[in-house]
C-alpha cells in the first residue's frame, strides 16, 4: 500500500513546531489521519512526532492508538498524550 502510494507522486505534509499546545498537536495528527483517510493513504512522520515504530499507519490504525496514553509503547508517548489532554482540558472554554 506504502509503495503505491508513493508511485502517485502526490505527497501532503503538515508541520507543526514543538511546544505547541496540546490541542495543536492533536489537531494536526487528526488532520493528517483525515487526509489519510479521505485518500486512501497514510500518516507517516520523519521527524519522530508520532510513535515512529507504528508508521507508516492507515487512519484506522491511527485512530486506535493516536493520544491514547493506555496504547502508547513508550513510556514518553504515554505521557506526552496525557500531558497534551491535560492540558486540552485545563484550557477548554
Amino acid at each position: 500500500h506504502v509503495d503505491a502510494c508513493m508511485g502517485s507522486g502526490f505527497r501532503w505534509f503538515f508541520r507543526r513546531s514543538a511546544g505547541q499546545p496540546g490541542i495543536v498537536a492533536f489537531a494536526y495528527g487528526i488532520m493528517a489521519a483525515v487526509l489519510a483517510e479521505l485518500t486512501d493513504g497514510f500518516v507517516d512522520s520523519s521527524d519522530n512526532a508520532w510513535e515512529p515504530d507504528r508508521l507508516p499507519a492507515k487512519a484506522e490504525d491511527f485512530y486506535k492508538w493516536y493520544f491514547q496514553p493506555a496504547q502508547a509503547l513508550t513510556p514518553e508517548f504515554a505521557r506526552w498524550s496525557r500531558d497534551c489532554l491535560q492540558s486540552i482540558r485545563r484550557h477548554r472554554p
